[in-house]
């Protein structure tokens, strides 16, 4: 089973930002953080490798997002967050 505690204290929304990072929809995005779902296959190793990033970023100060960035900050933020994952997404 997957822990998604970490992807809640990245404070990113569900829609538009969980979702594109984690690359499924937001009804996935919505049934993985309540527990009623669980990720599998391909989409499981991908969100595993996201969540240890989550965990690095949110060590390194670099999330939580604040509230007041700009939806356009935080889209970048999150352009940022899906380019670094792939360039990262085969270390352990």
């Amino acid at each position: 089973m997957i822990d998604f505690t970490v992807a809640r204290k990245t404070q990113l929304r569900q829609k538009g930002e969980l979702d594109a990072i984690f690359g499924v929809t937001f009804p996935m995005v919505n049934a993985y953080l309540q527990g009623k779902s669980y990720p599998r296959g391909a989409n499981r190793t991908r969100i595993t490798t996201v969540l240890r990033v989550f965990g690095q970023l949110l060590e390194s100060g670099k999330l939580p997002l604040p509230e007041e960035k700009s939806p356009e900050a935080r889209a970048a933020a999150v352009s940022k967050i899906k380019e670094y994952i792939s360039n990262n997404s085969t270390t352990n």
